[in-house]
């Protein structure tokens, strides 16, 4: 999850949404845990989360007070399959990203459905909305990206920027 902090920088000083997609629900169920976690100690509650996966209702996404989620955690086949609802159409004109983590797997059948949901969500999606790619095993990663999302520009980001310890290597001799 290192470009959250940068998307919920974003969701702070602009508003707006950013909507987390993952490919399976048990890893969107854990992710969702450690990006609580996180919000929590660092934020308190600030930052909303919701999760729209499995057995999920759209009408839920919505906060007694009427408002909806900073952060929407939902597996692709529960957004393409609820697409029309009002709620996920709210959501996604406030969106600001749509971040697609574990991307090495949005391939095949599952990667050509995904990729025609995404271009679903760009036609109702803000005009600014930045599509965030994260995976740490694609190989050809702009062409790839260009592919699943239709659009043309991308910027690799090939490591972390946060500060790192020294790294040492010995190497022994028999």
């Amino acid at each position: 999850n290192a470009f959250l902090p940068g998307i919920i920088e974003q969701i702070l000083q602009k508003r707006g949404t950013a909507i987390l997609m993952y490919p399976l629900k048990a890893l969107s169920q854990d992710q969702e845990g450690k990006i609580r976690t996180l919000l929590n100690g660092a934020l308190g509650s600030s930052v909303s989360v919701a999760s729209f996966t499995g057995d999920s209702k759209a009408e839920d996404l919505y906060a007694p007070d009427g408002s909806l989620p900073d952060l929407l955690i939902a597996t692709p086949d529960k957004l393409n399959h609820h697409l029309t609802k009002p709620a996920i159409q709210a959501v996604l004109g406030q969106a600001r990203f749509v971040v697609l983590d574990e991307a090495h797997s949005y391939r095949s059948f599952f990667g050509s459905n995904v990729a025609l949901l995404l271009r679903r969500l760009t036609y109702q999606a803000r005009s600014d909305c930045w599509f965030v790619i994260s995976s740490a095993t694609l190989e050809n990663t702009i062409e790839f990206a260009r592919n699943l999302t239709g659009r043309k520009r991308f910027r690799v980001v090939g490591c972390s920027g946060g500060p790192r310890h020294a790294r040492y290597f010995y190497l022994a001799t028999s």
